[in-house]
């Protein structure tokens, strides 16, 4: 109606052709308004950023809106960059900005919350790595026992030569002493398999069992009924270290060195017959067996500190905490579930079975037990976990109707071992005997082999861990396999099904002892240790140790009891070094409670502990009695 505007002069305000709603005009309407135009034309107005500070006179209505706009949004855009750089600068200079009141406030950030779980988790990770430190990693010294044995007395069956005191002897039914050729032998660990025994070795030599050569031939007498030496390669022994522990199994042997490396040699069989012994770690063959020691493990991959062994299974524990497996899984002893597990004859599980790896475990270990057909860790916050066989819930798991658990594969915390801890030792089969200070018991019930007279369990299972109240003295450590059951504090304890007489107590063959009853000793001679690895199938072997050693342990038990007497309070430097005596002469033993003036905690005890760490059992057990002895005199006693 109007035309088009001429944009090439400028617009009259003429009063006759109405008002614009846009830009105040009166000279033309709305539509024919140049700023709307420009508007609708590119979709945007355009705007000269320069000027944007102030506003010109000249400036339509819209053009001024659109300037503050944009001023508004470039203020925002230069406060963020301000503050982004002020970040930048105080994280590079180590001083971190001010939280606002309402970033503080706001714990779902997520940045923020993301932060938070990482301090934590390094956190908890580092209490963890703390307390691992403090052990200045394990060593294979803390689980040996300490001294020598003067003698071995063994009892039981002797049918495959085991109980080492020749061809003729079948059957023992009261401990003899063993004689050895060379009279200046000092035993400092013996290991019970199957049917053969490790001081040196004697025994079944089947599947090569006992680490040397015998006669093949059944009609010609050999020394496989008497102890010899292991056949080790010098060369090996020289790189590896001397042996410092041994360990067997039904068929299988095990050696560690003092450098941390395992030597094996025998076989693992499984429930289908042999398995095999190894994969050799150079040709990555499988070795279906072999009569004398082949490396396992050397040190030079992680330094192991304890070896044990099961039927047919072996566990082996690093400095650092770690576990590893290796031999029959049927029963998910080894810990390490196979994605074919369910396919154990495959070569390709076999493969895996027979080659020593780690199972994982959420935390580490400063202990392991292997039983009969399972296994058990001990962590370093004194948790027990376990894997393998629980037939008659000897690994605390109830057995109660069809959904229970009978084979645990996964490694799990026992919900049967939760409470009375902390724990120093298991042992057992169907049945599993553990201690930590007190004697306790779980599993299968038959020829009263958990120590308790007139248990009635149904279905002969005792699901829960007992307490054998019976035995009130200080238990120093338990071994049992089969029905039989043995513990020892300074005196030898038996009980269960008394088979061949390997109970070693003067009653009838088969007759069953439902509660530990003492085993009798020689008159100069006392029971400190039945052995920490011994495993027990048909025959006993058992380390006498002289009588003087039996009296310092009793002498210094007494004078400690003497230091809760104490009339008055100690000095603090004298607590720790009475402490740190104290805990070197009871590793392994004792509770940190017995002496009830030990309460202290800090770097201070730490350093007096490490200082006497070097000191054996016995020179430790001398220096706290002598000590004791000069703090009594000074500050006397109630007694």
């Amino acid at each position: 109606m109007f035309g088009n505007p001429d944009f090439s002069e400028p617009q009259q305000n003429d009063p006759s052709k109405g008002a614009c709603r846009k830009c105040g005009y009166v000279g033309h309407l709305t539509y024919q308004c140049r700023n709307l135009i420009k508007l609708k034309a590119q979709k945007d107005v355009v705007i000269d950023i320069s000027s944007t500070s102030s506003e010109s006179e000249t400036d339509t209505p819209i053009v001024a809106e659109e300037k503050k706009k944009l001023a508004k949004l470039m203020k925002k855009k230069e406060r963020k960059e301000r503050k982004e750089k002020r970040k930048e600068q105080a994280g590079n200079s180590g001083k971190g900005e001010k939280k606002s009141k309402k970033e503080s406030k706001s714990r779902h950030d997520g940045k923020r919350y993301k932060e938070h779980k990482k301090k934590k988790t390094e956190k908890v990770t580092s209490k963890r790595t703390e307390k691992v430190s403090q052990q200045e990693k394990l060593s294979a010294e803390q689980f040996l026992p300490e001294g020598d044995a003067s003698d071995l007395f063994v009892c039981g069956v002797g049918d495959m030569g085991q109980l080492g005191l020749g061809d003729d002897v079948r059957e023992c039914h009261k401990f003899r002493r063993v004689k050895f050729n060379d009279s200046s032998v000092k035993i400092k660990m013996v290991a019970a398999g199957g049917c053969h025994s490790l001081v040196l070795s004697c025994g079944c030599n089947d599947e090569g069992a006992l680490g040397r050569a015998v006669f093949e031939n059944d009609e010609e007498v050999d020394e496989d009924c008497t102890f010899a030496k292991v056949q080790f390669d010098q060369e090996d022994l020289n790189e590896h270290g001397e042996i410092a522990m041994i360990s067997a199994g039904d068929s299988h042997g095990a050696a560690l060195t003092v450098n941390g490396s395992v030597f094996i040699w025998g076989r693992f069989r499984g429930k289908n017959g042999a398995l095999g012994l190894m994969v050799d770690q150079k040709t990555n063959k499988v070795i279906s067996q072999s009569k004398t020691p082949v490396l396992l493990w050397s040190y030079k991959n992680h330094k192991i500190v304890k070896i044990s062994s099961g039927c047919n299974h072996l566990m082996c524990l690093d400095e650092s905490g770690k576990v590893w497996t290796i031999g029959d899984g049927s029963d998910g002893q080894l810990g390490r579930i196979f994605r074919f597990d369910f396919d154990l004859e495959s070569i390709r599980v076999t493969r895996r079975l027979l080659s020593l790896d780690c199972v994982e475990l959420k935390h580490k270990c400063k202990n392991v037990f292997a039983v009969a057909q399972g296994s058990f860790a001990i962590t370093i916050d004194d948790n027990v976990i376990v894997w393998g066989l629980n037939g008659y819930a000897q690994l605390g798991f109830p057995i109660e109707g069809k959904g229970s658990l009978q084979v645990v594969k996964i490694p799990t915390p026992s919900p049967g071992f939760e409470s009375n801890g902390p724990y120093a030792c298991f042992s057992g089969e169907h049945h599993i005997l553990s201690a930590n200070r007190e004697l306790y018991s779980i599993g299968r019930v038959c020829d009263g082999r958990l120590g308790i007279e007139n248990l009635q369990a149904e279905n002969d299972i005792q699901s829960t861990l007992l307490r054998v109240e019976s035995l009130s003295k200080f238990v120093l450590g338990v071994t049992a396999a089969g029905s039989c059951s043995f513990c020892w504090t300074r005196e030898a304890y038996s009980w269960g099904a008394n088979i061949g007489g390997m109970l070693g107590l003067p009653v009838e063959e088969d007759l069953s002892i439902t509660t530990p009853t003492e085993i009798p000793v020689p008159q100069d001679f006392s029971v400190l240790n039945f052995i920490y690895y011994l495993f027990i199938s048909f025959h006993t072997v058992q380390l006498f140790f002289p009588k003087m050693e039996a009296d310092l342990v009793k002498e210094f038990e007494e004078v400690a009891e003497q230091v809760r007497r104490l009339k008055s309070r100690p000095t603090d430097n004298e607590l720790l070094e009475l402490y740190a005596l104290y805990k070197q002469s009871t590793v392994g033993d004792a509770s940190e409670e017995k002496p009830g003036v030990f309460d202290f905690k800090g770097k201070s005890k730490w350093d007096v502990w490490r200082k006497r760490k070097g000191m054996s059992k016995n020179d430790a057990m001398k220096e706290y009695i002598k000590m004791t002895k000069q703090i009594i005199n000074k500050y006397g006693t109630d007694l």
